[in-house]
């Protein structure tokens, strides 16, 4: 024990400065995440990568004298770990894309349209079906962009308290960030995380099968504070319209695919099995599902895969808003928003309303696509 203590001290990397400086390529690289996240607002990869590679230099030239190599010896045996994790995530993104492209969520807009569900109930209802959708597609920031343009506007219009509902998509959306299988989070926690009893790092499906008692108890308590406290908000009209706009029951048939990797992830902990029959099931059920669902996009029903909620009036006139008409597909008409007043959110809930009217008069997208 004492000689294996004494190879780490040796094999332990020194910088000039401190300890303290083995964090500098670090805090270089949050620096550029912030830069181009935040000020710019460039979600580009490869330059986040460069300011990987510029964090990486910079350390370099603190390492102490005759170190430089191990340095960048450290670097390479990290990027060799990294190299299953990124092919697990190609193989994964197969199977996200598919389930997005099935666009489930129009299978929860149908369900809350059966049961007529509004107030606290539609609130819960919400924070549930984005659960499912995250955990599905294993994306956060995805499900929170597909289900905010069509839950929120509806639940305001059923009487849902809007920052309790806000809430329920934003947690159910990490809530599925955190457990699925498919997600990076997980994948990457995974992947980092060494046993200590015996070599290797922690295989997703432990990982999952580990976090799910804890993370199915703290959705319960949030399901019955959401029904709790997710209504008394003002019940308006056009509800109804928004959800009917936007469901397809069919679509529902792909959490099967969804439920078959999930059980299989936990029950094998193997995520390439899991990964390979989610893959295959829901390419034999599928086709005619996402398909169907294109089809209804295309015609102006329901959220495309740009997040978009077609105006119906266009898509039964048969006009189709853009340049070459006068409109703006992004924001709402600025001599509309005057002469009405109100600001660009109060606006979006008017346009419902003027949908269950009749007035086909403004045309556009109805919510503003991510930038």
């Amino acid at each position: 024990m004492e000689q294996q203590r004494n190879t780490q001290t040796r094999e332990r990397l020194e910088f000039r400065g401190g300890w303290g400086m083995a964090f500098l390529p670090v805090a270089i690289f949050l620096f550029f995440c912030i830069l181009y996240f935040v000020v710019f607002k460039a979600f580009e990869m490869y330059a986040l990568a460069m300011g990987a590679f510029v964090g990486l230099l910079v350390g370099a030239v603190f390492v102490k004298k005759g170190q430089y190599d191990r340095f960048w010896e450290a670097v390479y045996e990290g990027a060799k770990e990294a190299v299953s994790i990124g092919i697990l995530l190609l193989i994964i993104g197969m199977f996200a894309s598919m389930i997005k492209a099935a666009d489930i969520s129009s299978g929860f807009v149908w369900l809350a349209d059966y049961f007529h569900v509004s107030g606290g109930l539609f609130t819960a209802f919400t924070f549930f079906a984005v659960c499912v959708i995250a955990t599905a597609t294993g994306s956060s920031l995805g499900t929170m962009f597909t289900c905010f343009p069509i839950f929120y506007p509806a639940g305001i219009l059923l009487g849902s308290n809007a920052p309790v509902l806000a809430g329920a998509i934003v947690g159910g959306a990490i809530f599925g960030d955190n457990l699925a299988p498919i997600s990076d989070t997980t994948i990457i926690s995974a992947g980092t995380q060494e046993y200590r009893n015996r070599p290797g790092t922690a295989d997703v499906g432990g990982c999952v099968s580990t976090r799910l008692k804890y993370s199915l108890v703290a959705a319960t308590l949030s399901f019955a504070l959401f029904w709790a406290f997710g209504g008394g908000g003002t019940a308006g009209t056009g509800g109804e319209e928004i959800l009917a706009g936007n469901m397809n029951p069919s679509t529902l048939i792909m959490l099967i695919p969804v439920a078959v990797m999930l059980v299989l992830a936990v029950k094998t902990r193997n995520i390439y099995k899991a990964i390979t029959a989610g893959i295959l099931l829901g390419t034999v059920i599928g086709p005619g599902r996402i398909s169907d669902r294109r089809h209804q996009r295309y015609d102006g029903y329901g959220s495309s895969g740009a997040l978009r909620v077609r105006h119906h009036g266009c898509a039964h006139s048969g006009r189709r808003p853009g340049p070459d008409r006068g409109d703006n597909p992004v924001e709402p008409p600025r001599k509309e928003r005057k002469r009405r007043g109100g600001g660009h959110d109060a606006w979006h809930l008017r346009h419902h309303s003027d949908l269950r009217r009749g007035d086909q008069r403004i045309h556009g997208d109805l919510w503003k696509d991510p930038e």
